[in-house]
């Protein structure tokens, strides 16, 4: 099962940034936050990297189950 780590990343900081843009904010405070979803949304292969190679060194039976809760949460942010 391939866990996609990265694309609940995206998705997070996408839904943030659009509640960003819609919020009644001064422009600098909205620059900022876009900026931090940026780098967010730019490190997400790392991470992607990092929960792969936690899983991987999981017991069999973690594995899976890990596998499995980030699957379902990556469906649920989706």
């Amino acid at each position: 099962m391939s866990v996609d780590a990265a694309a609940i990343i995206v998705a997070i900081t996408t839904a943030a940034g659009a509640i960003v843009q819609g919020a009644d904010l001064p422009q600098p405070v909205k620059d900022q936050a876009i900026e931090a979803v940026q780098n967010a949304e730019q490190a997400s292969p790392d991470v992607q990297k990092q929960v792969e190679d936690a899983i991987a060194a999981l017991p069999d039976g973690a594995r899976q189950q890990a596998e499995q809760m980030v699957a379902d949460v990556g469906g649920v942010v989706k």
